[in-house]
């Protein structure tokens, strides 16, 4: 969301002002201009949130671990509709997201606007402005506004009618502060302060930043200027005197230097160098470290990526299904024989009112089944819903008495974690099943179709056993079509003994742990074919080599339809772990 970015960004451009001022100090305490540290600091603060998403979005999404992918997640059909359904709280944040992005546009066009205002009235004051010599140096006269440096490209001093009247080593002062300023290029930098701000005016990092760059600017100018004169009782005096006479120009005064931190400036005039300023470079310099050091973690880089949803790794999954599960939880692919739901287990019930008036939805739930076939409720979230909040009431009502076949490992039941999306669905209407579909498919009102009357087939959104819902007729089996999980009566399966793929030796030497999601077609006897293999996503070549390999000899239980194999797509993760 937009608001966790400019978040982002405004803590970000803070640490740097920290960043700056530490620097700032080192700067000053070995004698050098500390411009520099707040030029990059705004420069920073401005372009890195601007470009993170497009550097930062790719990698920050690759090292963020595959999706979870468990029976009926967004591999299925039926969750790949759910997941193009916005959700309610999706659909508030777009909208603030929306009036965000109206405000800043409105924001930044005032202060544009301002600006604009302001570089007119700086272009009026030069053309009434008197071009006259003074002290052998070319200025601008006019009526009260100065002394200042104005105008982008070719910069001219500007100082008020009364400031000839001032002694000639007054003036010498003045003008060379002045010019000073045009050979640092101050007011270039001035305008690219102010347009910085203008960009991000919601950013109060930009803001200090561009207020203390202005400051730095008027005291690496005042010391330059006390390098030709020594005494700075002098000219803090003729500084007071200029603050006291300058009139006021709302406007122009932007891009002009300004007098607010005239006691600051004079401050740092006074200051005595120290005789031993070691331990204080030593500390300036580490609080700069540590500042940028966190404006530069993966918590500030995530949040400058302008984060939506974020995909559930499938290692934070399994390490909160067991916090909330207890014990060891599996996910399918780790286990021999998946969750299931047991026949006669009744699904949820359809809301009466959102019945009543054919209001349809998804839910997508995770849970974990525990040794007996129960669902832990202590583990029930909400993945996913995009629809009204009775449906997940009924989802969450319906769970505890659902019974499901647990998994098994070596024929030992286990807890497994399943993702199972829960379909709402008025009866439309669905043609009966004719003689030659029944007598190819079976009869829907056998036993054999007894569970799934009853509630969901595994894999599959729920079906309501109210009398709106009725059995979904079985896929027609099509030579050489490879179906979908849901679109199959028994999906595949990997046959016991199964091994996985090899854990790369040079990769377990240095414990390197990884995963690899891939996607293929498992054929009607059982092998995968290869042609049709992809990785989908991996973080080193090595363990997606051995995924590859792994998978062209492994033997696996093939998807059935109506007793016939047929081909099924399968998306399946690996995972390379040490601690295993």
């Amino acid at each position: 969301m937009i608001a966790a970015w400019m978040l982002g960004s405004t803590v970000f451009a803070l640490l740097l002002c920290v960043a700056a001022f530490a620097i700032e100090r080192v700067m000053r305490l070995t004698g050098r201009p500390t411009r520099t540290p707040w030029v990059l600091a705004l420069a920073l603060a401005v372009v890195w949130p601007l470009m993170a998403p497009l550097v930062l979005a790719p990698r920050l999404k690759a090292s963020a671990g595959i999706p979870l992918v468990l029976p009926g997640s967004e591999s299925s059909p039926a969750a790949m509709i759910a997941a193009q359904l916005p959700s309610q709280s999706a659909i508030w944040e777009q909208r603030a997201a929306t009036l965000l992005l109206v405000v800043w546009g409105v924001l930044s066009a005032l202060m544009l606007w301002r600006l604009l205002m302001a570089a007119r009235e700086l272009s009026r004051v030069t053309r009434l402005a008197k071009r006259v010599q003074v002290d052998g140096e070319s200025v601008l006269v006019t009526e009260s506004l100065g002394p200042a440096v104005i105008g982008l490209w070719t910069p001219s001093v500007a100082v008020p009618e009364w400031f000839l009247q001032l002694d000639a080593s007054l003036r010498e002062m003045v003008l060379r502060h002045e010019r000073e300023h045009c050979k640092s290029r101050d007011p270039q930098l001035v305008w690219l302060a102010s347009l910085s701000v203008a960009l991000m005016p919601w950013n109060i990092g930009a803001w200090i930043l561009s207020r203390r760059l202005r400051l730095a600017l008027e005291i690496d100018c005042d010391a330059r200027t006390l390098g030709h004169e020594s005494d700075s009782i002098k000219y803090s005096r003729l500084l007071l005197l200029i603050a006291q006479r300058q009139s006021s120009y709302p406007l122009a005064a932007m891009l002009a230097e300004s007098t607010s931190h005239l006691s600051r400036r004079i401050r740092a005039m006074q200051m005595t160098p120290l005789k031993k300023p070691v331990v204080r470079v030593v500390l300036f310099t580490g609080i700069a470290t540590g500042a940028l050091v966190v404006a530069c973690s993966p918590r500030i880089a995530s949040d400058l990526t302008g984060p939506g949803q974020k995909p559930v790794s499938a290692t934070a999954a399994k390490l909160e299904a067991e916090k909330m599960g207890g014990g060891t939880v599996y996910f399918e692919s780790q286990v021999e024989l998946p969750v299931s739901i047991a026949p006669g287990s009744i699904g949820p019930k359809y809301p009466a009112d959102l019945k009543a008036q054919s209001i349809e939805g998804n839910v997508l739930a995770m849970f974990v089944v525990d040794e007996q076939g129960m669902a832990d409720v202590a583990s029930f979230k909400i993945v996913r819903t995009a629809s009204n909040p009775e449906f997940e009431a009924a989802v969450r009502a319906a769970l505890p008495t659902m019974r499901f076949v647990p998994a098994k490992i070596g024929g030992r039941s286990v807890k497994q974690l399943v993702q199972q999306p829960f379909s709402f669905a008025v009866n439309r209407g669905q043609a009966p099943l004719s003689s030659a579909e029944i007598k190819q498919f079976g009869d829907p009102n056998s036993d054999k179709y007894a569970a799934e009357r009853a509630t969901i087939k595994q894999g599959t959104a729920s079906r309501s056993t109210e009398s709106d819902t009725k059995l979904v007729k079985p896929q027609p089996h099509i030579a050489g079509q490879p179906y979908f999980e849901s679109q199959v009566e028994v999906p595949v399966s990997i046959r016991s003994g199964y091994k996985g793929p090899e854990y790369p030796a040079e990769l377990k030497a240095k414990r390197i742990e990884g995963t690899v999601l891939a996607i293929f077609v498992v054929n009607e006897n059982g092998q995968a074919d290869m042609s049709s293999f992809k990785v989908l996503k991996s973080n080193n070549d090595q363990f997606a080599a051995a995924v590859r390999e792994a998978v062209s000899k492994e033997t696996y239980t093939p998807a059935l339809i109506g007793g016939v194999a047929v081909k099924q797509l399968v998306q399946q993760p690996f995972s390379f772990s040490l601690s295993r």
